[in-house]
């Protein structure tokens, strides 16, 4: 059972719930506005005896606002912070959309403070070429497309306008190319079609090497944890069993 609790930050409290069990420990990072709960559906198809570990980012979720300036890098710091409170060492990172973005920069600033990171349409950078990457909702139903869409807007509307533009900007110039380039951990990359042509690699800024893979799902758009949650477990698993960071299950 995940437990609640809070880790006091200097801007407020960063909401988390945590299930200990077998390390690495699985650090499940949301995208920007949604909040731990999306991860609900894809948890019964993670290994089921890694520890697993959700948050909220701030100004999400559970999580307090910010109400002074936040950059890309202070999120960054959060996660790091949470990951150290807990004694995780060296955990699995798995990011949907910023989350992604987020666990890279991790990876980048902190080596050899995660043995391997998972991607659900995590952005190298913002700017990525493939003209479909805005189709957000693949074949998602009207009534979770407009969940997700209330989701964003009550997000949103707790950050007093400078801080969330400031953030933006910030977010903006976060650029993983050469993280991907040179990094040696294994990384599994998982995008939605959108039911169109798959671009190559260069198109998502991925570089094509042996440690990265790049797995698609078809007809699925930007909310993968909602559209295939399974799906999206049994890859992630399969990755991990794959690059020996968790034990083929018996």
């Amino acid at each position: 059972m995940m437990t609640p609790a809070r880790l006091a930050r200097p801007w407020g409290g960063m909401a988390y719930s945590y299930f200990r069990s077998h390390d690495p420990a699985l650090v499940l990072v949301h995208g920007a506005w949604c909040d731990a709960d999306d991860w609900n559906p894809v948890i019964p198809s993670l290994p089921p005896d890694q520890s697993v570990l959700t948050f909220d980012l701030r100004g999400h979720g559970r999580s307090d606002n910010p109400l002074a300036p936040v950059t890309f890098d202070d999120l960054v710091d959060d996660i790091a912070a949470l990951v150290d409170h807990l004694g995780l060492g060296s955990p699995v990172l798995v990011g949907h959309s910023l989350g992604g973005m987020l666990s890279m920069r991790l990876a980048e600033r902190h080596p050899g403070r995660t043995c391997g990171i998972a991607l659900a349409e995590g952005w190298t950078w913002l700017g990525v070429p493939w003209e479909a990457r805005h189709e957000m909702y693949g074949m998602l139903p009207h009534a979770i497309i407009e969940r997700i869409k209330g989701k964003w807007d009550a997000a949103q509307r707790r950050w007093p306008e400078p801080v969330l533009t400031g953030f933006w900007d910030t977010v903006r110039q976060a650029n993983a190319s050469h993280f991907l380039e040179t990094t040696r951990l294994p990384v599994l990359e998982v995008y939605g079609d959108r039911g169109k042509p798959r671009p190559a690699r260069e198109k998502l800024s991925i570089p094509d090497r042996p440690n990265i893979r790049l797995a698609w799902v078809e007809d699925a758009g930007h909310y993968l944890s909602h559209e295939q949650p399974r799906l999206l477990g049994d890859l992630i698993t399969e990755w991990l069993v794959r690059n020996g960071l968790v034990p083929r299950a018996v």
